[in-house]
């Protein structure tokens, strides 16, 4: 009954983990916090119980995580302030609730498959979503937002013609973070589906791309782009006989040197393009004074500054915020700059451990996890906002799907045999 009820309510977390701001409790308590938190005593209840759970969740890298919590302790003892209590509950939800706590119910109580079906669903429910929210908006003038409880208003537009879409999410930002990771792993789980008509996998994943899409989010597009081709160049050194045929090559030359043949006969649509990916070109590019990207270096500078100052314990966790001053938008920067290089060490070896995890991995799916976690991980370097959990998850699904692959205990859903458990006691 209790593990009936645990994989429920990781399924729930699941399909509202996009959810940021929508239907919220409060700017600190999105569905899936709340989630979270219910999760919790539930699971204490299971580990006093003393069931069995595996230890193959909880990999070597996930020391790094405990350093972290242990550094910003630390921290704590030097530089004190109103907001500090805020700021380590945040990093221990996150870490500790969502990343570890999360991972061994996921693991004990819930299987492979319905994990992975329930992220593609909610990815095509949010999608579906999108789409209608960017039609109604930009054909009859309709903003569905006005009639769902945000705590956020919704403002955003591109070239202040069309309406960025929020979704579900705090920002088109958030939500194009959401597609570059849980997006990624839902059309990588569609298209390894051999029991799905090809004609469904291309309507599915023309519906994700259209919604990610009208996030118009320079960030998103950049990264997943430069992700896709970090991974090519990846799998071009490890096989390069077999990402390198001739009639592929010829193809793909063809294709583009007839859309640019069509383009150049064509002023007017040079004139429109232009106009249209001028915007962001701009702001991926920092130029042409676009003001978010001026002000985002500008902060970058005296995050760097600050870190000079204070470069081993920070200047407190929580100053930023006590100061009135704008986060760093770019998390490892703001880590450093409130925590020091000590907390920021275990985050960078954490982040390298499990790249190269997933680089040694032999899954199937390798290529879709390593694409949603490098762009992740870039991501958060426009943000600051490290508590949405979208990459952190996308690393338990991974751990979760590359074991389960492996085939190393019989039943992850039951716990397996007693050499590959640990009892809580």
């Amino acid at each position: 009954m209790l593990n009936k009820l645990l994989s429920t309510l990781v399924l729930a977390y699941i399909f509202v983990i996009s959810w940021t701001d929508t239907f919220s409790l409060g700017k600190w308590f999105p569905m899936h916090v709340v989630i979270t938190i219910v999760i919790i005593p539930f699971f204490l209840l299971q580990v006093l119980q003393n069931e069995k759970l595996p230890r193959q969740s909880i990999k070597k890298e996930d020391t790094f995580i405990f350093l972290l919590i242990f550094t910003l302790f630390l921290g704590l003892l030097r530089n004190y302030s109103d907001k500090s209590i805020n700021y380590i509950a945040a990093y221990i939800l996150i870490f500790i609730c969502e990343f570890i706590i999360i991972k061994l119910v996921i693991y004990k109580n819930v299987k492979l498959e319905k994990v992975l079906y329930t992220n593609f669903i909610a990815v095509v429910f949010v999608s579906i979503f999108v789409l209608l929210e960017f039609s109604l908006n930009h054909f009859l003038n309709i903003n569905i937002q006005e009639f769902l409880p945000r705590t956020r208003v919704n403002s955003a537009t591109y070239l202040r013609i069309y309406t960025r879409s929020y979704g579900l999410a705090t920002e088109p930002g958030v939500l194009a973070f959401y597609y570059n990771t849980m997006g990624v792993l839902a059309i990588g789980y569609l298209w390894t589906k051999s029991n799905t008509l090809k004609y469904k996998k291309i309507i599915f994943t023309t519906l994700i791309l259209l919604a990610f899409f009208t996030t118009f989010s320079s960030a998103g597009f950049t990264f997943i782009l430069l992700a896709i081709a970090i991974v090519k160049v990846l799998n071009l050194i490890k096989n390069p006989n077999k990402n390198i045929k001739l009639n592929k090559i010829i193809t793909f030359s063809i294709i583009v040197f007839s859309i640019f043949f069509l383009i150049a006969i064509n002023s007017s649509i040079v004139l429109q393009i232009q106009e249209f990916i001028t915007p962001i070109i701009n702001k991926v590019t920092l130029g042409d004074n676009v003001h978010s990207a001026s002000d985002r270096v500008s902060r970058w500078v005296a995050s760097v500054d600050n870190i000079k100052e204070n470069p081993i314990l920070g200047k407190g966790l929580g100053s930023t915020s006590v100061s009135g001053v704008g986060s760093s938008t770019n998390w490892y920067l703001f880590l450093a700059m409130e925590s020091g290089v000590l907390a920021l060490i275990p985050v960078i070896l954490f982040i390298i451990s499990t790249f190269i995890r997933m680089l040694k991995s032999k899954h199937k799916n390798k290529a879709f996890y390593l694409t949603g976690f490098i762009a992740g991980c870039m991501h958060l370097t426009v943000m600051s906002t490290f508590y949405h959990p979208f990459l952190w998850f996308l690393i338990v699904m991974f751990n979760f799907d590359n074991d389960s692959s492996k085939n190393k205990f019989q039943n992850l859903s039951i716990g397996g045999s007693n050499e590959n458990n640990i009892r809580f006691k």
